[in-house]
């Protein structure tokens, strides 16, 4: 909401030419702030992620022709994005071995890494159509997002009961969490909806 409301305001002042310009900018913020600050969640989301691949999407679509006409293929693209995910664990790996204190979720990788999937998306506008992933998006999605930061704080909280302080070192778990959120959360949401839907057939029936 916050990044629409900025949209709003760039392109109602004409100002929206100096938005795309500050892409690199917010990009570069983004990964400089995960070695100086461990929270900023009032500002983060909007305005150093969701701001700058807003933007992105939005440079993808006014250049859509000439992107489409690149040699950016379906397998180029699927082994690029394969080979950034590789590069984003590589780059996890080599602060912990530094013993750098990385705060944020975004790495230098992650930039080239998203563009892939803008790529696939632009190419193939059909791909996931009817899918069980457009069927979670449209139905579950809201719930998702509602309910995944408390999922978060239990997950963790089991999981430092059973294994630790330490089980924001060890890599697999960190590899898995974003997994383990999305699947608690999406059937946290499915339970929330069928209960909701039988409370109200409940109270109809009154």
């Amino acid at each position: 909401l916050y990044v629409f409301l900025i949209l709003y305001v760039a392109r109602k002042w004409k100002m929206e030419v100096w938005l795309y310009r500050a892409i690199p900018l917010l990009f570069l913020s983004n990964w400089l702030l995960g070695f100086v600050e461990a929270h900023g969640y009032y500002y983060r989301n909007f305005l150093f992620t969701g701001l700058p691949y807003v933007l992105l999407g939005c440079l993808f679509r006014i250049h859509e022709k000439r992107l489409l006409a690149s040699c950016f293929t379906l397998r180029v693209l699927v082994a690029g994005f394969i080979l950034f995910y590789f590069c984003v664990g590589v780059e996890r790996e080599i602060y912990q071995w530094a013993g750098v204190n990385f705060s944020r979720d975004h790495y230098l990788f992650t930039l080239p890494m998203v563009a892939c999937v803008f790529m696939l998306a632009l190419r193939n506008p059909r791909f996931g159509a009817g899918s069980l992933a457009a069927l979670i998006g449209r139905k579950y999605s809201a719930f998702i997002y509602v309910i995944h930061i408390f999922v978060m704080g239990v997950l963790d909280y089991v999981a430092k009961l059973l294994v630790g302080e330490g089980i924001h070192q060890v890599a697999l778990y960190q590899n898995l969490r974003p997994f383990l959120v999305f699947g608690l959360s999406l059937a946290g949401a499915v339970v929330f909806i069928k209960v909701w839907a039988w409370l109200k057939v409940c109270l109809n029936k009154k």
